[in-house]
């Protein structure tokens, strides 16, 4: 177990290269699994540099410098992600997960489109695969991660013996030490840089979330749960949380926010009452109301829905013939804007019944 007081990362990684060996190491293929042993404890994926160039294709990673290295054959290896097995129960209370499940499960399983929409595909896949293509499922994407795998990936793992309790507990704590402290560039939970806009952690979340939710949109239907929907900051009926309703809707006017992984027309699809032609809206930035997007040009900060009868969704779901080819749709538009100005979340204003 890691001692407290190791805050530092210098620390850290002293106390990780200590715990490693050559021994309990593997490949990251499948045909690899099965050398892993069966106990609880942590895992720490090493990623070849030549893997950067690569994955900058959408984010750029080619100026990052781990917290750890590793050799592997006379090559320098980074310490990119570290994650953990056996250290918290399943949905049904049960905790049978080993450093083998674990790793299985990353290599070998749930691949498919319907992990995608109910959300059981390995994050770390996720987190990789949103750095390669435009949405996780097409043009061979899962065996394209699989090969990606093979060719740049290493990875260790320390076995944590004793009491089932007693492991679990120091497995949670050493986890969230490690990954605080060693901030690893593809975690996301508990890693600070993925709260900073100014970091790269915080772009491949970004990222992430704006795949996933194009290959939910591509190859999930409404049956399947959508946590993200779920965990929307927008409730059913357009107010905004921990805001007065007076503050979100008036007699002329409603406002909703959306989120970058979130597109426009299926949060203004799920709010009722919205008003349906004949009115006009703003899109500004939620944490710099000052800060106005799409397309704010020649000082106009709004755009107006001329069509009667034609829903806020509607409007936001058809193609944009001022984009480069016509056919993205408003909605995307917004969406890609906010990832190229680093906006988390947009608060859309509607005005009723312009003159």
């Amino acid at each position: 177990m890691i001692d407290k007081g190791k805050k530092r990362s210098d620390q850290l990684s002293t106390w990780v290269i200590e715990n490693l060996n050559d021994f309990n190491q593997v490949d990251a293929i499948c045909i690899e699994i099965n050398k892993v042993p069966l106990y609880k404890g942590i895992y720490f994926w090493f990623m070849h540099p030549d893997a950067y160039r690569e994955l900058s294709l959408f984010v750029e990673l080619n100026q990052i410098i781990p917290n750890i290295q590793r050799n592997f054959n006379g090559v320098v290896y980074h310490l990119v992600y570290i994650g953990t097995a056996g250290a918290r129960d399943n949905q049904n209370g049960e905790n049978r997960a080993n450093l083998r499940s674990r790793l299985k499960w990353h290599l070998c399983e749930l691949k498919a489109a319907a992990h995608v929409c109910n959300g059981t595909m390995s994050t770390f896949r996720r987190t990789i695969g949103g750095l390669m293509f435009d949405d996780l499922i097409s043009n061979g994407a899962q065996d394209g991660i699989d090969a990606f795998f093979g060719k740049y990936f290493k990875i260790c793992y320390i076995p944590y013996h004793g009491e089932h309790d007693t492991i679990i507990a120091e497995i949670n704590d050493d986890e969230v030490i490690l990954i605080k402290g060693l901030t690893p560039l593809f975690n996301i939970r508990n890693n600070p840089n993925a709260s900073d806009e100014t970091q790269v952690t915080y772009q491949i979340k970004a990222r992430r979330r704006v795949v996933e939710q194009r290959t939910k949109e591509l190859f999930c239907s409404n049956d399947f749960p959508n946590k993200e929907k779920e965990n929307s900051t927008t409730n059913p009926d357009g107010i905004i949380p921990n805001h007065s309703l007076s503050d979100s809707i008036t007699d002329h006017s409603i406002s909703f926010r959306v989120k970058v992984n979130e597109l426009v027309h299926e949060v203004a699809s799920r709010i009722q009452n919205l008003p349906v032609g004949l009115c006009s809206f703003t899109i500004c930035d939620f944490e710099n109301p000052n800060t106005f997007l799409y397309c704010q040009t020649n000082g106009k900060r709004e755009r107006k829905i001329i069509t009667p009868g034609r829903k806020i969704s509607e409007y936001f779901q058809a193609p944009d013939t001022a984009f480069n080819d016509r056919k993205t749709s408003k909605s995307r538009v917004v969406q890609q804007e906010m990832i190229d100005r680093n906006v988390n979340e947009i608060l859309v204003k509607i005005e009723k019944n312009y003159s």
